[in-house]
């Protein structure tokens, strides 16, 4: 039987899709030190992180200096982060 996401605690309930949160993060901080724009389309195929945005906040918040700006492509927008 299927139980809810996050109601089973065996290990193989849980999900293993993007790896955890801090290795995300990690990976993305060291892309971003590379001195290339990282989006969302790279994050994802990448490091299988569906919430760049989030990740991006969890590093500001840690005091790293990441910048952005809103592109847009195909009438497509999304961010773009960097270090500078």
């Amino acid at each position: 039987a299927r139980h809810p996401v996050g109601w089973c605690r065996s290990p193989h309930c849980v999900p293993t899709f993007g790896g955890n949160m801090k290795s995300q993060s990690q990976k993305i901080l060291h892309a971003l030190r590379s001195g290339k724009p990282l989006t969302p389309l790279i994050a994802l195929r990448r490091f299988g992180c569906l919430r760049l945005a989030a990740r991006i906040n969890d590093l500001k918040a840690e005091g790293h200096a990441i910048q952005s700006r809103i592109m847009s492509r195909n009438g497509k927008r999304f961010a773009a982060y960097w270090m500078g």
